[in-house]
């Protein structure tokens, strides 16, 4: 009887201890985490653990979404944001619970953009509003982390700011900047052609259409490709906006465009005498303590035989880590690294973490050391 009573008792503290935490496996899951993506065209967010994993819910018209303790919309929620969701086991989100900075939502088309100074200007409503991005600037386009220079002017951009005093005035700074566009190719080379638009002559007979500008670039693997340069088009070169007529042969370029109609959203121009490129190990970082008041730059030192090169990293660097788009937060000092940037400025235009089991990167590239 005593065997027995204490197998019951036993029995009873083990249901009373499992049986609620079935019902919470059953019914919901628990997850704390930062908001690391957001798909607005699919409906989705993605959290990101302390561990580095990355959890997508789908949010329905019945999830419930507080940040700073206010009920906003899936658009109310910044990237960087923390907090903690509760979803069912379908990854359906039940409701989100977010902490952040203070911030104006802006949303509208995109106006211009200059990924030089950082500045994106949106047209909300009648208004042209200024947003300025920092390397901790968090840029997403079409639910994927992108950088600035993806941004095309058929984009609708929702961003939030917050005010800054600097040496210049008052500016709003950028946490985000979160664009929904048209699907995009892109291509990197050498421009070896440009037409300009000519106006055509409608009294000739038969008439002459006009035609717009075109630029051709040769990348160093694969066919050449011609694109379409049109009012639209956003061309920045040398880190200033610029226009068609500024894009001359020979120029290194990166440009995306709509691979059907071969129209050129972004055409990105630098002088090939002031690109370089390092390949080597990350020694030193710093995505924490960077601002824009005071200007203190986020920064990646990389490291090879030949020395170390300190780079600028903002929101127009592309940061890549198994050829997916990753913040300067998730590079990690040790990682096997190239990089590509302005030898006169030593902005990073682009950061891709090696495959492991590659080349010995300890010899290539070299500090400072350009093409």
């Amino acid at each position: 009887m005593r065997v027995q009573r204490g197998i019951s008792t036993i029995l009873f503290i083990v249901v009373g201890l499992i049986v609620p935490l079935r019902v919470n496996a059953a019914g919901s899951v628990s997850l704390t985490g930062t908001v690391y993506l957001i798909d607005n065209a699919a409906h989705t967010l993605t959290l990101k653990d302390s561990g580095g994993a990355l959890t997508t819910l789908t949010v329905t018209t019945k999830s419930k979404i507080t940040r700073n303790g206010k009920r906003v919309a899936l658009t109310g929620l910044v990237l960087g944001d923390q907090g903690t969701a509760v979803a069912d086991t379908s990854n359906v989100l039940i409701q989100l619970s977010v902490k952040g900075a203070t911030v104006t939502t802006v949303q509208g088309g995109m106006a211009s953009l200059n990924s030089g100074t950082g500045t994106v200007q949106i047209k909300s409503g009648r208004k042209i509003k200024s947003a300025q991005t920092s390397g901790n600037t968090r840029v997403m386009r079409n639910g994927q982390l992108s950088s600035l220079k993806s941004l095309t002017s058929f984009d609708t951009i929702t961003t939030h700011v917050t005010k800054s005093s600097t040496n210049a005035g008052t500016v709003q700074t950028a946490l985000d900047i979160q664009a929904e566009g048209p699907e995009e190719a892109e291509i990197k080379g050498t421009i070896s052609a440009v037409t300009p638009a000519t106006p055509g002559d409608p009294t000739a007979i038969p008439p002459v259409p006009p035609a717009p500008a075109t630029v051709t670039i040769t990348p160093k693997v694969g066919s050449p490709v011609t694109l379409i340069v049109t009012a639209n088009t956003i061309i920045n070169v040398g880190g200033a906006t610029g226009t068609a007529a500024d894009l001359t042969v020979g120029m290194l370029v990166e440009a995306e465009y709509d691979a059907t109609t071969l129209e050129a959203f972004h055409i990105e121009a630098e002088d090939e005498g002031d690109e370089a490129e390092i390949e080597g190990t990350i020694t030193a970082l710093d995505a924490v303590s960077c601002t824009l008041d005071p200007t203190i730059p986020c920064t990646v030192t990389i490291t090879n035989a030949n020395g170390s090169v300190t780079l600028t990293v903002n929101a127009s660097t592309k940061i890549k880590r198994d050829d997916a788009s990753v913040l300067l937060s998730d590079l990690q000092i040790g990682d096997a690294v190239s990089a590509e940037y302005n030898a006169v400025s030593l902005v990073a235009n682009e950061i891709e973490v090696e495959n492991e089991g590659g080349d010995d990167h300890g010899n290539g590239g070299g500090g400072g050391e350009k093409d």
